[in-house]
Formats: structure tokens, C-alpha cells, sequence
């Protein structure tokens, strides 16, 4: 019988986004758990198990919307590099302190000569992210 909502699965995954840049993987003994519909994992990843069935192998892609969603503009920032630490780099993941003293994560989207653009979305906002994935159990 095949994954349904409700189903309590157990998965390895290899993932990538859509240009081939390596995200993350399941360790070979240690799978991801997770009850499919609680919410737990992006909605892509759920949708995509369902109708699995165990030792079944699939590559789920998933699009922005039903991943990390679309970058949002207004989480976009313009900062001085001189306030940034010395050697980074696009893609750096940084805290930064907000107006009113909030602790923010945000991501560097772009350097340029004298300041770089940061973005407080989750990083893998506006990606489209394509898992490989073995159902290794069901419960």
C-alpha cells in the first residue's frame, strides 16, 4: 500500500537545486522521519511521497511555491560592506541586528564595490529544489 496523508515515512534524500549546486543529504544510517500533511518538511517534498511505496527511489522536483517560496523584496537589504565581516562571500548566511534590536538571519544575495545586498527570506527562498529520494520506510 502507497504513502498517504497521515503516513508516517521515513526517507533518504540527495539535494540540489535546478543548476546542479549540491544542498544536502541524508546520512547513509540516519534517514529523515516525518508524518506526511503535518508540515514538517516543504509541501513539494509531502505531495511527492504520497502513492510511494517502501524501497521505492523518485527525484520529486519542486518548484518555489511549493518549497521556500518566492523571495519577498521587501526582506531585501542594501548594506555597507565595511559593516560586513572581512572575506565574505555570495551566499554567506550572516545575523544582523534590525532598526528595533531584533536578531535577523539574512543571506548575501550580491556583492558589489562598496556594499552588497542581503536578503532575510529562508536561503532556499526562490529556488527550485529537485530531491532524490529513497522511501525506506512506512509506518
Amino acid at each position: 500500500m502507497g504513502v498517504s496523508i497521515g503516513t508516517k515515512v521515513k526517507i533518504h534524500y540527495y539535494l540540489k537545486d535546478d543548476i546542479g549546486n549540491i544542498i544536502g543529504e541524508t546520512k547513509k544510517d540516519k534517514p529523515i522521519e516525518f508524518v506526511v500533511g503535518n508540515g514538517d518538511v516543504v509541501k513539494g517534498l509531502e505531495y511527492g511521497v504520497i502513492s510511494m511505496v517502501k524501497g521505492e527511489k523518485k527525484t520529486i522536483k519542486i518548484e518555489p511555491k511549493e518549497g521556500h517560496g518566492f523571495i519577498d523584496l521587501n526582506l531585501i537589504s542594501e548594506v555597507e560592506l565595511s559593516k560586513l565581516p572581512e572575506n565574505v562571500k555570495v551566499g554567506d548566511s550572516l545575523t544582523a541586528t534590525g532598526e528595533n534590536g531584533t536578531k535577523l538571519n539574512v543571506t548575501v544575495a550580491s556583492l558589489h564595490d562598496d556594499y552588497a545586498m542581503v536578503h532575510a527570506d529562508h536561503p532556499l527562498a526562490g529556488r527550485t529544489l529537485i530531491y532524490d529520494v529513497e522511501l525506506v520506510d512506512v509506518e
